[in-house]
């Protein structure tokens, strides 16, 4: 599946009600609002791959960033990749997917 395709899933998956209580929180304008199980399906289904998460995250937009801790693969990261995910977390919903998945994930 490629980063176009998973952008336009995301975005029909967006739910209002979330995308208020995301951006309550910090989240920003750049979101759709797609719910954690859903986040966590897609997780699932899509495949596995570090430039998948990079170009994901690069996007800016907080549901597919959550969603690119789901498809990285920690154990294949430098220190660097971990520490640039980390600058780009504006808001503690990045910063606890970054930390809770794949930091978790790595050790």
């Amino acid at each position: 599946m490629e980063q176009t395709a998973i952008m336009e899933q995301l975005k029909n998956s967006g739910n209002p009600i979330v995308l208020r209580n995301l951006q309550c929180r910090g989240a920003g304008p750049n979101a759709y609002g797609v719910p954690a199980r859903v986040l966590a399906a897609m997780g699932k289904a899509i495949p596995h791959d570090n430039q998948l998460a990079k170009s994901l995250y690069e996007t800016g937009n907080l549901d597919a960033m959550r969603l690119s801790a789901l498809a990285a693969i920690p154990e294949s990261m430098t220190q660097k990749d971990f520490e640039e995910m980390l600058s780009g977390a504006y808001c503690f919903l990045l910063v606890d997917s970054v930390v809770a998945e794949l930091l978790s994930r790595a050790t």
